[in-house]
């Protein structure tokens, strides 16, 4: 199965073909238009929207994806697993095996792009924290993604996809910093995906820069609003764990809505 899966994955040359194009050049039109970011208190915002941003362009092309290869498959699935013409496991691993690939290739497109074309720290290790988190956050939503397709009608799948992502963005600690959040979304947060992510990536970049200011930026007394990275880290309200961590949490998560896939593919019985 996991052979059939892959040569049915490989044979949509038109699918593999536009997903390659639209992760080359979003994300390079993106660096292009934040170009070797600087170090004035505007690149802040600037580098903030960047974290932002990647997270939740990844979130919805692994989504968006995931549900597309299911949605597409999954009467056929149901219908021969009715049939007993094999057994759901050995569908469930073919398909991770299958997908894979794909799942690791395009949002590493887009990461690759984004991170050296805008400018972010040249450190090897933190292009290594930036690949792997925002890999995390593409296996949490393709996870999701395949979940919702299996286990959701199509008309209602693509509706539920979209709405967890959105909601998860919104207590992320972007739109609104987490200590300024009333205590239901601040509870809400900690099962959010982007705000693990976004905490990661801010801190895994700002740690280590110095920021400078202009006359019309500094405060009465000289100083400007941020020096160094910590600063900005400082004020956002950040769990600040270890960024290890944020991965393994978010890759854990990934572990067990999988776990959940396997469930509903071997005991759901699928409403239209």
């Amino acid at each position: 199965l996991g052979f059939r899966e892959t040569i049915n994955e490989s044979r949509n040359q038109r699918y593999i073909i536009t997903r390659f194009i639209q992760s080359f050049t979003i994300s390079l039109f993106l660096g292009i238009l934040l170009l070797r970011l600087g170090d004035d208190q505007a690149s802040i915002a600037e580098r903030t929207g960047v974290c932002f941003i990647a997270t939740m362009t990844i979130a919805i092309n692994e989504m968006m994806a995931a549900m597309a290869v299911f949605i597409s498959q999954r009467e056929v699935f149901y219908r021969e697993r009715k049939a007993r013409l094999y057994d759901p496991t050995a569908y469930w691993v073919g398909k991770q095996l299958a997908l894979f690939p794909y799942q690791l290739f395009f949002p590493g497109i887009w990461i690759f792009c984004i991170y050296w074309v805008a400018g972010f720290q040249t450190e090897w290790y933190k292009f290594g924290v930036f690949f792997g988190m925002l890999e995390s956050v593409a296996f949490v939503n393709n996870s999701a993604g395949l979940l919702f397709g299996a286990l959701l009608p199509p008309t209602i799948s693509t509706v539920i996809g979209p709405v967890v992502v959105l909601v998860s963005a919104m207590v992320a600690g972007f739109l609104r910093k987490l200590n300024n959040m009333s205590a239901p979304f601040f509870g809400i947060s900690f099962a959010s995906f982007a705000r693990w992510s976004y905490e990661c990536l801010v801190i895994n970049e700002f740690t280590g820069l110095e920021f400078t200011c202009t006359p019309d930026e500094q405060a009465t007394n000289g100083s400007c609003p941020y020096d160094t990275g910590e600063e900005y880290i400082d004020s956002l309200g950040f769990a600040d764990l270890d960024l290890f961590l944020y991965m393994v949490f978010l890759l854990g998560t990934a572990a067990i809505l999988r776990i959940i896939l396997w469930f509903i593919l071997r005991y759901f019985h699928p409403t239209r």
